[in-house]
Formats: structure tokens, C-alpha cells, sequence
């Protein structure tokens, strides 16, 4: 089993960094991440509860689920299916106020079926995921808090 969490502070609203993260057209400003698409609006936001997202990496493809939505504080996610295969157990987004903008907390939990090239497969996936992430939480700080420079 995978598990890890990648932490940042960014100097932004708490508000607008929950926005930026859970929108993840956004995403595509990382340079591991190339394309991403809603395919369900979620009840109540697009991309909220039950809204259902694709995004695709430098050699993975994802569908996910939102699955809790409580903003501008966090919201919850489910990978239903991917290439490579991976078994989700879930991931989060918090973004909680500090001093001088927001700090960011981004886990998630997963397993590599045999299939999909078992612990072996873990191994690597790991560490490209937590670059994947911080990339995209580098963005984020980028767009909002360069703009306040």
C-alpha cells in the first residue's frame, strides 16, 4: 500500500486556493499533467459532490469521482478507474487559513493489483505521484500568489 501525504503553504486566501485545487482544469499548468476534463457536473458545483473528472499524466490516465465537498475547506476524491492499474482507497484536499494565506494538505492511498505490476509498480508510482502533486501545488502558488507580488 501507497500512502502519502504532500504539504505547502501558499500565500493566497484560503478561498481562492480551494477554488484553483478544485478545479483541476488547473492541473494542466503542471508540466506531468497534459490534459484534463470534466465529464459530470457535480450536485452543487461543477465540481462538486458526484462530479465526475478525467485527467491524464506523463503515462496515466485517471476517472475520478468527487466524493465529499465542504468548501472552501476540503473535498474528497475516488479513482474509479486508471492506466496503470491502481486500487484507491481515497484522497483529500485541505486547504486550512494561516498567517499570510493558506496551507494545503494533499493525501491519498492506493494499492497496485498484480495486474498492474504489484509492489513492484508501487514503488515507482509513488514517487512519481508525490512530483505529480507537488507540481501541481507549485502551480497553484505560482498563479495565485505571483499574482500578489
Amino acid at each position: 500500500m501507497v500512502t502519502f501525504v504532500i504539504e505547502r503553504t501558499i500565500s493566497a486566501p484560503q478561498d481562492e486556493v480551494f477554488a484553483w485545487l478544485n478545479d483541476s482544469s488547473n492541473y494542466t499548468a503542471a508540466p506531468l499533467c497534459l490534459r484534463e476534463k470534466r465529464t459530470r457536473d457535480g450536485v452543487d458545483a461543477p465540481y462538486g459532490k458526484g462530479a465526475m473528472r478525467e485527467v491524464t499524466g506523463a503515462g496515466a490516465w485517471f476517472r475520478e469521482e468527487i466524493t465529499s465537498f465542504d468548501p472552501p475547506r476540503e473535498f474528497g476524491y475516488l479513482i474509479h478507474k486508471s492506466f496503470p492499474t491502481i486500487e484507491h482507497k481515497g484522497g483529500a484536499i485541505r486547504v486550512e487559513p494561516v498567517p499570510g494565506g493558506s496551507h494545503v494538505t494533499w493525501t491519498t492511498e492506493f494499492t497496485v493489483p498484480l495486474r498492474g505490476g504489484g509492489k513492484a509498480f508501487e514503488r515507482l508510482a509513488g514517487p512519481l505521484l508525490r512530483t505529480a502533486f507537488g507540481q501541481i501545488l507549485a502551480a497553484c502558488d505560482k498563479q495565485l500568489a505571483g499574482s500578489r507580488r
